[in-house]
């Protein structure tokens, strides 16, 4: 489970999460109000502070989900985040399809497929899936080396 400290402000709010990062500084992102609310009705409030306009909260999986596809994968250590969300796939099945949708379209089931199969982001060269979405997302999963490998997980 990963923390973020949620700030709230009259129509915005600012949503620190403790995020392994590469840089080791944790993931800033401002936000609607609505968003941080979200956030907070899918995970845990531990404690609040400032009259209740700051929270410390116990993020879900649905939520890391939802955080990353907002803020984006660029900093945060994407193999540790991933062990996370493989590890509570049943919880965030419907986000990464939501997610995968958005990207992949129709080919969203194979996208996820694809990277429940692979080890390290990567896959053998007879992987049917890995195929067909590297044939609609080139960037996605990419052929290299007489290998498939996954650059953007459906989660990112």
């Amino acid at each position: 489970m990963y923390t973020a400290v949620v700030y709230f402000k009259k129509r915005s709010a600012t949503v620190v999460a403790y995020f392994p990062t590469l840089n080791g500084k944790p993931l800033v992102l401002r936000a609607e109000k609505e968003f941080a609310e979200g956030l907070m009705t899918n995970g845990t409030v531990r404690k609040r502070w400032m009259g209740d306009r700051a929270a410390s909260v116990k993020l879900g999986a649905e939520a890391v989900v939802a955080l990353l596809r907002r803020a984006g994968c660029g900093s945060v250590d994407i193999y540790a985040v991933d062990k996370y969300l493989r590890r509570a796939y049943k919880k965030v099945k419907d986000a990464l399809r939501r997610a995968a949708e958005e990207k992949a379209g129709e080919l969203a089931e194979r996208y996820v497929r694809a990277w429940l199969k692979s080890v390290n982001f990567e896959l053998p060269s007879d992987d049917e899936d890995a195929a067909a979405v590297n044939r609609v997302l080139p960037k996605a999963v990419v052929w290299a080396y007489g290998k498939y490998s996954i650059q953007l997980p459906p989660w990112c």
